[in-house]
């Protein structure tokens, strides 16, 4: 696997990153065999690594944690116990899904959190990793996720701020490239054009691919649309928003650096407020777990009623059955009596 290439795509809920991977698929990038099934709120498709999620969904638990949790990951994360066996675990699915790729891809809006855990067992692996950043207006974002998970603006777009700023800071040792959602729509080809130069990866023909590739970007791929750019936008986001109004170019992460920094100064006296925050996210989730098990018990228990019922009409139903069985038997029997009877009568007569 030394010669092979690996493209994480970096990107929060939201931002596009499904259509990224797929037209990168499209265009001879492998995706691996074992990917999620499209759902209600991305009918064409996530195009995940139903594994990969899987392992981040409970590395996110271990650490007390999920992937709407506006908080930091803790700071020793990357070395306790279940790192290591998410990393064992990314480890053999890289090794029984793309051990045979010489350029492949994994997307999963945790990656912006666990990319460091990537990088590990890429490198351990002798993959050679390239980040592709994916951004999108937070105010679309914000909206969609109000949409789909029924949360606030302020809380989709501070979550689209902590997930940015961690693929960018998780991606700064790495060749990469940013794109914007909006301009993948306008212009692809002029994108992965870019991708392919800065990612130092050969991207295939784009003539071949031009007609599946038409068919997918269709119009019903995006269902929000920010007004105005600034329309919206929270004061505590605006700092890292700006610099992507314009043109986005891999240049403008170096911008992030400062403005990661403003943006926690400016986030410092409602910590106790974030933390309370996830906090509450968390017991939330339990609730909800608790109240589906409660819910998965009634309805095996009524399951089990109705199978009971069912069985009890069964019983009747043989019961009435047999009952009337016994009634023609009974029947049968004293017209057999009565034809005796006479018999008998007419003998002695």
């Amino acid at each position: 696997m030394a010669a092979a290439k690996a493209v994480l795509v970096l990107g929060m809920h939201r931002s596009g990153t499904s259509a990224v991977t797929r037209i990168l698929n499209l265009l001879g990038v492998s995706l691996g065999s074992d990917l999620m099934r499209p759902g209600g709120d991305n009918p064409s498709g996530f195009w995940e690594q139903q594994q990969a999620v899987a392992i981040h969904e409970s590395l996110l638990a271990a650490l007390g944690m999920a992937w709407d949790d506006p908080r930091p990951l803790p700071v020793d994360w990357l070395h306790g116990s279940a790192a290591a066996t998410a990393r064992t675990a990314i480890i053999e699915l890289v090794r029984r899904e793309f051990g045979g790729c010489a350029l492949w891809a994994v997307k999963d809006p945790r990656l912006c959190r666990f990319a460091p855990l990537w990088i590990q067992a890429l490198v351990e692996l002798g993959v050679q990793p390239r980040a592709l950043l994916v951004t999108r207006n937070p105010v679309e974002v914000a909206q969609s996720l109000a949409v789909r998970n029924s949360l606030p603006d302020a809380v989709g777009q501070l979550l689209w701020a902590r997930y940015l700023l961690e693929a960018e800071a998780n991606s700064a040792a790495l060749p990469r490239c940013l794109i914007s959602y909006d301009a993948l729509l306008e212009d692809w080809r002029a994108v992965m054009t870019r991708v392919s130069a800065e990612l130092d990866i050969d991207l295939g023909d784009y003539q071949s691919a031009d007609a599946a590739i038409a068919a997918y970007l269709s119009p019903e791929l995006r269902h929000h649309h920010a007004t105005q750019a600034r329309a919206g936008l929270e004061s505590f986001v605006a700092p890292l928003a700006l610099p992507l109004e314009s043109a986005v170019s891999t240049e403008v992460l170096a911008q992030l650096g400062p403005a990661s920094r403003r943006f926690e100064q400016s986030l410092a006296p409602a910590a106790n407020v974030i933390s309370g925050l996830g906090q509450m996210l968390s017991h939330s989730r339990d609730d909800t777990a608790s109240a589906r098990g409660e819910l998965g018990q009634a309805r095996m228990e009524l399951e089990d009623r109705i199978l009971w019922a069912a069985s009890l009409d069964k019983q009747l139903e043989q019961s009435r059955s047999q009952h009337g069985k016994t009634v023609a038997d009974h029947l049968e029997a004293l017209a057999w009596a009565e034809s005796l009877q006479g018999q008998l009568g007419a003998t002695q007569g």
